[in-house]
């Protein structure tokens, strides 16, 4: 799901000019370049399905509201868990709760409660779900089959770059010679590494998510465990009663 840290964030680019380069510069077609050295796996369209029924699933599911169960790792070793609370019907709202801060978000409006500090209070945009995918920027399918309580369950796990990968990795500077110079990111150091874990119906069981930027983990490595017949009652945003 996403979690409020990465509500209306921005990916800024910054691309350093070479010694004896103009800072003129030029990119390829993005699709076209990528699937150039990266082609399609080949079971993507099927993969991608999957992914997005048991998002569908997800939000159905939580039109009266579920829950997950947090866990997520930092990359210096420390954890932490908490717990999430979703309703996807009118007004959506997401309320997360961890061990430093109290997070709730409805509609268009949210607060962050810190331990020991105020409330910060303001607009926001979100997304509830699993994270939007771009099928072309997808390079690496890993698909399994796992134990799942009574049954079994399909562990899907979908690698793709990147957007600093995908806007960066092409890039040509041009030096005041003329001289052409490429600039190589590669995606197995920038990308999201999601997987998936669903009951053969697509109801998903849990959702993991990595983001690597130059190979070093951007925030925390998050796991949630899905309780979508949670009965749960809708929590109101102080002020918006």
């Amino acid at each position: 799901m996403y979690r409020f840290t990465s509500i209306s964030a921005l990916i800024v680019i910054v691309l350093t000019t070479l010694p004896g380069c103009q800072r003129t510069f030029e990119t390829k077609m993005r699709t076209t370049s990528f699937r150039h050295d990266y082609p399609s796996p080949p079971n993507l369209d099927e993969a991608v399905a999957f992914y997005r029924k048991a998002n569908n699933i997800l939000l159905e599911r939580s039109l009266d509201g579920s829950t997950a169960r947090v866990e997520l790792e930092y990359a210096d070793g420390t954890r932490d868990t908490g717990m999430d609370l979703y309703f996807s019907s009118e007004p959506r709202l997401l309320h997360e709760t961890r061990r430093t801060y109290d997070a709730l978000l409805s509609g268009d409006s949210g607060c962050m409660m810190r331990i020991n500090e105020k409330p910060e209070c303001g607009s926001f945009e979100f997304t509830l779900g699993l994270r939007d995918i771009d099928p072309n920027a997808i390079f690496e399918i890993v698909d399994d089959t796992v134990p799942c309580g009574e049954t079994n369950c399909r562990r899907l796990t979908l690698v793709q770059a990147t957007y600093v990968a995908l806007a960066v990795d092409g890039v040509v500077f041009i030096r005041a010679d003329g001289t052409r110079i490429p600039a190589r990111i590669s995606p197995a150091e920038n990308q999201y590494r999601l997987t998936l874990l669903a009951k053969p119906n697509g109801e998903p069981v849990a959702f993991t998510e990595i983001h690597l930027e130059d190979g070093i983990l951007e925030g925390p490595k998050a796991t949630f465990w899905f309780d979508l017949d949670a009965t749960v009652k809708r929590p109101v945003l102080k002020g918006t009663d």
